[in-house]
């Protein structure tokens, strides 16, 4: 039903609606309590990326998520004082832009007409 229509819907929509429904059906976990993160404060990006880890795996338990998440880290950062926060948040989809070319094809197609001005009819 979401892909029914005439809608247009690309490759990435479907695997991405896909592997959530699939993830959905095969995780283990069927609570999914909030948890609480610490702020960085300083610490080794390794331990903050353990500890946002292990949160996501504690709700995120299927084997599509094993397979196919992986982390971001972002950094807020203060304009007043510079303190900055680092963050690993969960994605399971990296988008990466294609570079244009500074060129296009363009199909031409030439039909011309005899000098007498009358076209043969061939069939």
């Amino acid at each position: 039903s979401e892909f029914g229509g005439f809608r247009q819907q690309d490759a990435q929509e479907f695997l991405s609606i896909f592997l959530a429904g699939l993830s959905d059906d095969v995780n283990r976990t069927h609570e999914k309590p909030y948890i609480e993160l610490k702020d960085s404060e300083g610490r080794p990006d390794q331990v903050v990326a353990d500890e946002f880890w292990a949160a996501h795996c504690h709700r995120e338990q299927s084997a599509v998520a094993a397979l196919f998440s992986s982390q971001f880290k972002s950094i807020a950062r203060c304009k007043d004082c510079g303190h900055e926060n680092a963050t690993f948040d969960p994605f399971s989809f990296l988008p990466i832009p294609l570079p244009e070319h500074n060129f296009r094809w363009v199909t031409c197609t030439v039909v011309s007409a005899p000098q007498s001005g009358n076209f043969d009819q061939h069939t």
